[in-house]
């Protein structure tokens, strides 16, 4: 029975992953959410702002800087 629920689990986790997109794309904006609800448990209203504005990032923008970082952390 246990064996049975451990392959319905790993069948609705694959599941999930495919229909979510295994994609960096779908990752960043799956969570993307959970990030901005986060940042409300920042008491700081500044501190709170610029956190969701960095969690409300759009995808592109984002790896925009990642790769600007890396790049620059290359030199």
């Amino acid at each position: 029975m246990a064996k049975a629920r451990g392959k319905w689990l790993v069948m609705a986790l694959l599941a999930g992953v495919t229909a979510q997109g295994c994609s960096s794309r779908g990752m960043y904006e799956s969570t993307q959410q959970r990030r901005v609800d986060d940042c409300s448990r920042i008491i700081n209203t500044s501190e709170r702002a610029q956190c969701e504005e960095r969690a409300r990032m759009p995808y592109d923008q984002y790896k925009r800087e990642t790769l600007d970082e890396a790049t620059r952390g290359a030199d």
